[in-house]
């Protein structure tokens, strides 16, 4: 039997040892922010999502499309929260 790096459990591990320490990071640090934009390739953005499970508030976690033509999206977020914060 050949295992490959494509292989479903190696992809799994890899997210897995990936989201640990973003998981710590966030747990330590959740307090000092009041709002979360997620905007990363789709790889990256399911790393994050699953490290941050139950740890972000999701009425203040947004999460934007990475993609070129999105940025004017993520531009109206960006503007809405430091509104509401002004």
């Amino acid at each position: 039997m050949v295992v490959t790096p494509h292989c479903g459990r190696f992809g799994y591990l890899i997210n897995n040892v990936a989201s640990l320490p973003l998981r710590s990071f966030l747990n330590k640090f959740v307090s000092n922010f009041k709002y979360f934009v997620i905007f990363a390739p789709n790889h990256h953005k399911r790393i994050i999502l699953e490290a941050e499970e139950g740890i972000l508030p999701q009425d203040a976690t947004f999460v934007v499309p990475y993609n070129l033509y999105k940025l004017p999206q993520l531009r109206s977020v960006i503007d809405a929260i430091v509104q509401e914060l002004l």
